[in-house]
């Protein structure tokens, strides 16, 4: 199921459009397991993600050095502890944008596909599964100037270097070690989140020049949504 965090950010526009934009071969993943992929944050490329900026720290250090009657190596390992919490989120990234976006198709699916949705229908495809999805804005920040927020393991989850802002993220979370999730066994870096694929995907955009094409037209037509199927928008200006 899908839980509303208050320590997180959700969008005032709740039919805002969400994408997701891919490989094939990770499309034909999501279509066979009917499910999202959800990658351990330690794991991503951007070495600050789920982790405090300098001033954070120090502001930390400090507070943590009064509670440790000045014992510096206790006050810098609970600092440091900190940042491991980010090894317990798995993430799931989505853009917020209601057009299609040339630089995302770019980045991440230039002979790939992209899922359109609205952050209603994603957040309503987890009512039947079992673990705790929670979500969020992404919060843009300079990471050598500002302060993130303390007092919350969530707080650093939602934030990001501002040299990423065109991602427009939201982000989807799994907590591996909440109250709700930490029956659920996590051994790998990436797991998967069953969801309903009748409600999560309102349209899948594919490029035109996509080779697998036929193989995800067939599997979109076992699962009953090849009445989603359409062609990207941009590929009638550039073939990409």
């Amino acid at each position: 199921m899908f839980k509303r965090n208050s320590k997180l950010t959700q969008p005032q526009n709740t039919t805002i459009k969400m994408w997701r934009y891919m490989s094939s071969e990770k499309l034909k993943e999501l279509l066979e397991i009917e499910g999202l992929f959800f990658r351990r944050l330690s794991k991503f490329n951007d070495r600050f993600e789920g982790i405090l900026t300098d001033q954070s720290k120090d502001h930390l250090f400090k507070w943590a050095l009064d509670i440790h009657n000045g014992n510096i190596n206790a006050a810098r390992g609970f600092v440091n502890a900190n940042d491991e919490h980010r090894n317990n989120f798995h993430i799931n990234c989505w853009h917020m944008n209601n057009i299609e976006s040339y630089l995302m198709w770019k980045c991440y699916a230039q002979m790939g596909a992209a899922i359109q949705t609205t952050y209603e229908r994603l957040t309503a495809s987890f009512e039947s599964c079992d673990e705790v999805i929670e979500g969020t804005k992404i919060e843009y920040i300079d990471y050598d100037r500002e302060r993130i927020e303390l007092g919350n393991v969530y707080y650093p989850v939602k934030y990001k270097s501002h040299y990423y802002a065109d991602e427009k993220e939201y982000r989807l979370i799994f907590w591996e070690v909440s109250e709700a999730n930490n029956k659920f066994r996590v051994d790998d870096d990436e797991i998967i989140i069953k969801a309903d694929l009748n409600m999560l995907i309102e349209k899948i955009h594919l490029n035109p020049l996509l080779s697998e094409q036929k193989k995800i037209e067939t599997l979109l037509e076992e699962k009953g949504l090849i009445d989603r199927l359409i062609e990207s928008g941009i590929s009638k200006h550039e073939k990409m």
